[in-house]
């Protein structure tokens, strides 16, 4: 009996070396999903995940289909008591002599052997992190408690059927009489395999399903986590509070896209005459953006800038009402997160709400959601658009004290009559130049190294904000003149004299892509070759506007390659649309997209990386 438990122990261990192996993959999707148990659910959802669960499943039937077989041969008679007599081995065991039969000495090792293999072949396959997983506290937490749960199943299960030993075999030595191991007895033979292979199969039972584990433990956990955020969240909101009786003035930024960037502009721009603190990277959810206040704000400065991110309805509403902007910047709206919001009219309302909550709003009005909501707008009284721009008769602190919220537009659009007009713009691939016309009256120069047309209209808001804070022209020119692209947003990369890198890896979507997209033809005396894997989280309208883009590359570039399966159907098939255009790679992953390159490198060329899909999206 002391072998078979030995042999049950190892079982046990195996699927704790296996979730070990694993380097807390799950807790990765888990965090990528922010932590919400419902989006962690849809991402078990995907094609991708349901197949690895259906090849675990497959292997369980195998498990089943073996021990089946085995019991209906014991039960049925197909095999005698009968008794082959071989010798004995010697085995010191904790201390223990025993003596071992050879034959169940092998069924032994098959059945360890045979449990690795499955565990070995059930294993993810690990890609290459794009996004690393971060052990905060809240992982920690999570872990803590995925892995006793985890644990807890494994125990159980031990524990029952270690107390099922010493009944079931005293049952079959009644039946077939005393095992002993100098004898090998067929019916106790097919009976030990039986009780192994029981026994192995809940425990492979367990770890093919530590998936839902996972999912079980975000959903426990979350009444603990919302407490805790609630606890930070009031802090940072007490805090806020008291900085603005001291006078801070709070910037909030949203937008379907353009956020960090012109939170980087803003800040470039704003820190030349004030001390500015702006929310780390993509911080723009209420944890990210209390961990900043609640760490890094002080009444040392003078202005913050808050970037407010937006998955679901009301997550606007719970940003504002934490930081409490007294400036609120729309840069863009379109069908990003659809999947979540549903449909784009719930999207408008939501973003609008930084409008609705501040003193003072920033819009760009090209942006035709925009735009409608605005003219929606006209019969709010408490909506005063500025038509009349002029900076030395506008007071900051009086527009702040007001009841109502002043709009600032911006916009290349004349006939839509935008306050910051942005005129005269010259692309090309080195830098931009443009100049904006205030409220038709006074115009202004500008250089940038930014690339793009979208970077330009997210700098008007930039210099828009220097304006209204009362700086000089030279200052404000001098700042958008040293400001370099954020990174992975349009960066421009030079490896050698031959080769140009466009890197636009960071969450792309429709229109920055078809801004890239223009930006990659300005390059007129290279070729032009595009890297992409298209976009997501766009419901039902993402096929469309994968097909779409596939139709805008192929009419544009010399040569692309498309990567990861999500979108692979729809750019293939819009590229091939254009009069059948087959030059094009197709890659499982960006670094075998990437080893496709130096072949097609012939002279001067321009390389365009448009999006990086996360690691919870299928390569």
């Amino acid at each position: 009996m002391i072998l078979i438990q030995i042999i049950m122990i190892l079982i046990f261990l195996l699927a704790i070396i296996f979730d070990l192996i694993q380097k807390d993959y799950l807790l990765h999707m888990a965090q990528l999903s922010n932590y919400r148990y419902y989006e962690y659910f849809n991402w078990l959802k995907k094609k991708e995940n349901v197949k690895k669960l259906i090849k675990r499943l497959v292997y369980l039937f195998i498990f089943f289909i073996i021990n089946a077989i085995l019991i209906v041969i014991s039960k049925r008679g197909f095999i005698n008591d009968s008794l082959i007599k071989i010798k004995s081995l010697s085995l010191i065991i904790l201390s223990k002599k025993l003596e071992v039969n050879p034959i169940f000495l092998l069924l032994f090792v098959f059945i360890l052997i045979f449990d690795f293999i499955l565990f070995l072949f059930s294993k993810e396959k690990r890609k290459k992190q794009k996004k690393p997983l971060v052990y905060t506290k809240r992982a920690i937490r999570l872990k803590i408690l995925y892995t006793l749960i985890y644990l807890l199943f494994l125990i159980v299960s031990l524990i029952i059927f270690n107390d099922k030993i010493n009944d079931y075999f005293n049952f079959y030595s009644k039946k077939s009489g005393s095992i002993n191991y100098d004898f090998v007895n067929l019916i106790n033979f097919v009976q030990t395999t039986i009780f192994l292979f029981s026994f192995s199969f809940m425990i492979y039972l367990i770890y093919s399903f530590n998936y839902f584990i996972m999912l079980i433990s975000q959903f426990l956990i979350q009444p603990l986590e919302e407490k805790i955020n609630r606890k930070f969240y009031n802090l940072a909101k007490e805090k806020i509070d008291e900085l603005k009786n001291k006078n801070l003035i709070i910037i909030g930024i949203t937008g379907s896209y353009g956020k960090t960037s012109t939170k980087f502009y803003i800040k470039q721009i704003l820190e030349k005459k004030f001390k500015v603190l702006a929310s780390r990277s993509s911080f723009n959810t209420p944890m990210g953006l209390s961990k900043t206040i609640n760490d890094e704000l002080d009444d040392s400065f003078n202005i913050f800038i808050s970037e407010m991110g937006a998955r679901y309805k009301n997550d606007i509403e719970e940003l504002v009402n934490l930081a409490k902007p007294d400036i609120g910047i729309l840069t863009a709206i379109g069908p990003v997160h659809i999947e979540t919001f549903k449909s784009i009219e719930n999207i408008v309302e939501e973003k609008w709400k930084i409008i609705k909550n501040s003193k003072v709003g920033f819009l760009n009005i090209d942006n035709d959601y925009i735009f409608q909501k605005l003219i929606s707008e006209n019969d709010n009284s408490n909506i005063k658009i500025i038509d009349d721009a002029t900076f030395n008769k506008i007071n900051l602190d009086n527009l702040l004290k007001t009841d109502f919220t002043y709009v600032f537009t911006i916009g290349t659009r004349k006939e839509r009559q935008p306050c910051f007009l942005i005129d005269s713009i010259l692309l090309n691939n080195e830098k931009n130049t443009f100049e904006i016309i205030i409220s038709n009256k006074k115009r202004y120069k500008f250089e940038t190294k930014l690339l793009g047309k979208h970077s330009i209209e997210n700098l008007a808001i930039s210099i828009g904000l220097g304006f209204l804070f009362g700086m000089e022209y030279d200052e404000i020119y001098n700042a958008v003149n040293q400001i370099l692209p954020v990174e992975h947003r349009l960066q421009v990369l030079k490896p050698n004299d031959m080769l140009t890198i466009l890197d636009d890896a960071f969450n792309s979507n429709p229109d920055s892509a078809k801004a890239a997209i223009d930006v990659l033809r300005s390059f007129t005396d290279k070729k032009k070759i595009i890297i992409t894997p298209g976009f997501i989280e766009l419901g039902k309208i993402q096929y469309h506007k994968n097909y779409e883009f596939g139709r805008l590359i192929s009419e544009s570039v010399d040569f692309a390659i498309f990567v990861g399966k999500t979108n692979k159907d729809a750019l293939i098939e819009g590229f091939k649309s254009v009069n059948n255009n087959d030059k094009y790679y197709f890659a499982d992953n960006l670094d075998l997209a990437s080893s496709y390159l130096p072949n097609l490198i012939d002279g001067k060329t321009v390389v365009l990386f448009e999006n990086d899909l996360p690691d919870n999206y299928e390569n």
